[in-house]
């Protein structure tokens, strides 16, 4: 066959070979694509400031930092714990916020089940790092001014599930800047 002579669906047939064998390949990848998605687990989690009802429950006047997280994908998770991981410090604290009678009330219990669409939160009241802790200076407000900041800037928080996988938990620059702000005002 000759291209110049190639006038009729010869020309489009010596191509079909080609083009199913690419969409055999094409649908195939993505089939096993779709379902690897379908068991991955998708979760969005964001450290941030937020108010809570107080004392009334019918003002919310009580400045609380709350950590929000949701199931954003098909496959239901179990969060089984959080914990925090700061700069120049070894090992993973766990705190344990819902112990606090001023928000216990308005945390999710762990373990927690989320399937599609469900929200689970903790809220630390307001004065939970300077105050409420035992010791602030071994977590966040620590005594030398630049280890304070790195703490500060650079923690990390973390969600845990049942089958291993952990969770980046976002935390806001709100966050970060209103504990710098105590810090310095202690």
């Amino acid at each position: 066959m000759n291209i110049q002579s190639c006038e009729t669906w010869e020309c489009i047939n010596s191509f079909a070979n080609w083009l199913s064998a690419f969409g055999t390949i094409l649908i195939s990848g993505i089939a096993l694509w779709l379902s690897v998605q379908d068991r991955r687990i998708y979760v969005s989690a964001n450290l941030s400031l937020g108010f809570i009802p107080g004392d009334d429950p019918l003002v919310v006047n009580r400045r609380v930092y709350i950590l929000e997280f949701t199931n954003i994908g098909h496959r239901p998770v179990t969060i089984s714990s959080h914990y925090w991981y700061l700069p120049f410090r070894k090992g993973k604290s766990f705190l344990m916020p819902n112990l606090d009678s001023r928000v216990s009330h308005f945390c999710s219990k762990f373990p927690i089940e989320l399937t599609d669409g469900k929200t689970g939160h903790i809220f630390y009241p307001e004065d939970f790092f300077s105050s409420v802790l035992d010791e602030p200076h071994k977590f966040l407000f620590h005594e030398n001014t630049l280890v304070a900041w790195l703490r500060i800037n650079f923690f990390k928080v973390k969600l845990s599930t049942s089958v291993g996988k952990l969770i980046n938990v976002n935390v806001s620059k709100q966050v970060r800047k209103k504990l710098w702000k105590i810090y310095r005002a202690a």
